[in-house]
């Protein structure tokens, strides 16, 4: 049995990642908020605590980088496994681990690019530290404001989705099981070659297949609406994954059906 702190437990990512590892039979500790006493040992720490509303940059900054330099400073620790974003790529030219990473003026969320890729750049000097950059993550939520849970349960409910990209927009998405799967066979390795993983499918989606595959399973209108500049990103390589774990995640629109059926076994909760 290994010892397991999940920081921030109560988001989607950590709030999955207690139930996996406690189901593989792991000790698991769950902290939010405050640093635990420089004397107790916390086994590996999993810092999935994050803030993505950068109307507030300083609780973006709390979150994603303030409080973990507290934790790598003030604990006890035998690795420290830190929650990055594909978002990190976004107007990239490539999703390699390697990629040179572009900062645009543009984009009202710079700080949270910005936050994530300065808390990476903390493992140059921490052999303990590893970044993994997790791609849009979807699962069985059934209030989630994420975008895949949000269009399944509006179908469900009212028969219509509202979208805000168009059709052809794309983005790789990942279960969430899969994230934790991950994320428990890397803390395994006793030696790791990186300090940066890509946790993704590999594999861009649009918007118009993922609908397609809802209309198989349930009727509903979509209301589009106006979109302003979309984002691009990249394909996301995982090559450095798979060199350190089999690693074969489920595809999400084969997920879509199974997700739909849960969904409305569980109308009273959404």
């Amino acid at each position: 049995m290994k010892k397991y702190t999940v920081v921030g437990s109560t988001g989607f990512i950590g709030n999955n990642l207690v139930r996996f590892l406690t189901e593989k039979g792991e000790e698991v500790t769950e902290i939010n908020r405050i640093a635990p006493s420089r004397n107790e040992s916390l086994g590996t720490i999993v810092y999935c605590a994050g803030f993505g509303g950068c109307d507030e940059p300083q609780k973006v900054l709390d979150a994603n980088l303030t409080f973990l330099m507290k934790l790598l400073d003030e604990c006890n620790y035998e690795r420290f496994i830190y929650i990055s974003s594909t978002r990190v790529y976004l107007n990239a030219t490539t999703g390699t681990e390697k990629s040179n990473l572009v900062i645009s003026s543009g984009d009202k969320r710079s700080v949270f690019n910005l936050s994530k890729i300065t808390a990476e750049k903390l493992s140059t000097n921490n052999p303990k530290l590893i970044s993994l950059r997790v791609s849009n993550v979807y699962g069985d939520a059934f209030n989630s404001p994420l975008f895949l849970p949000t269009i399944i349960r509006d179908a469900i409910k009212s028969r219509k989705i509202k979208m805000f990209t168009s059709g052809d927009y794309s983005k790789d998405y990942i279960n969430v099981l899969d994230v934790c799967n991950a994320i428990y066979l890397l803390s395994k390795k006793e030696d790791l070659s990186h300090d940066v993983y890509n946790i993704a499918y590999s594999k861009k989606v649009t918007a118009d297949e993922i609908l397609e595959e809802i209309s198989k399973s349930v009727e509903h209108d979509v209301e589009w609406n106006t979109t302003s500049v979309e984002e691009f990103y990249p394909e996301i390589c995982i090559k450095r994954l798979r060199h350190e774990i089999n690693f074969e995640p489920s595809f999400v629109l084969d997920d879509v059906e199974r997700m739909i059926r849960l969904f409305r076994d569980n109308i009273d909760k959404l």
